[in-house]
């Protein structure tokens, strides 16, 4: 099963052309994300995979690398959930 995960909807972000820079709820710090992250943040918003965010990029197999990145950081800090097991069939 794949995981599916959107951005936490009290985290606050801003985008920029090269990187998001995000604060998850209860954190004193915020994370910046840059390669894909701004890209993942934007297209978070709905729930989603990493394998659709490649898709919807258009990446090569070896672009693959920075959308997991940027997932795994955004997930890491608290800016993205993981959504419960009913969300994963949609």
């Amino acid at each position: 099963m794949t995981t599916r995960f959107a951005r936490d909807p009290r985290a606050l972000s801003r985008l920029t052309l090269e990187a998001v820079v995000v604060l998850p709820p209860g954190r004193d710090e915020a994370t910046v994300v840059g390669d894909a992250g701004p890209a993942v943040w934007a297209l978070s918003r709905d729930p989603t995979t990493v394998e659709e965010l490649t898709a919807l990029l258009r990446l090569s197999e070896g672009e693959v690398a920075s959308v997991t990145t940027a997932v795994a950081r955004l997930r890491n800090c608290g800016a993205l959930v993981e959504l419960p097991t009913a969300h994963a069939d949609r």
